[in-house]
């Protein structure tokens, strides 16, 4: 997740950017659980009025539907919700990595 913020920084203060924007959508669609949720792709069609059409495939969702899925395999074996306490930490870490890019972000921003 980390990393992810830092190669959003670095994207967001590039000269051709001139919004400055993180791309928080992305951001969110993969680490929050916004964007955990199972959905179909919708792929471009020209035939289509609207230009897309659905597909057979699925979208899986994250990294926080992949430890609901575990927590949900592994509570008969743990007996608790061990796997979703460990996890309940990462919303606030990722709200203080969000805070801590735009910092970066207007710090590089006043330099240019």
């Amino acid at each position: 997740m980390k990393r992810a913020f830092r190669r959003g920084v670095h994207f967001a203060t590039k000269p051709e950017n001139k919004s400055h924007n993180l791309f928080e959508e992305r951001l969110y669609k993969r680490f929050t659980y916004k964007g955990a949720k199972r959905r179909l792709i919708y792929k471009p069609d020209p035939k289509s009025e609207t230009g897309y059409s659905k597909s057979k495939e699925q979208y899986w969702g994250n990294y926080i539907s992949y430890l609901e899925k575990a927590n949900r395999v592994m509570k008969p074996i743990n007996g608790d919700d061990t796997i979703k306490r460990q996890y309940s930490k990462f919303w606030p870490m990722f709200g203080k990595e969000m805070k801590k890019a735009y910092k970066e972000i207007g710090e590089k921003v006043a330099k240019m």
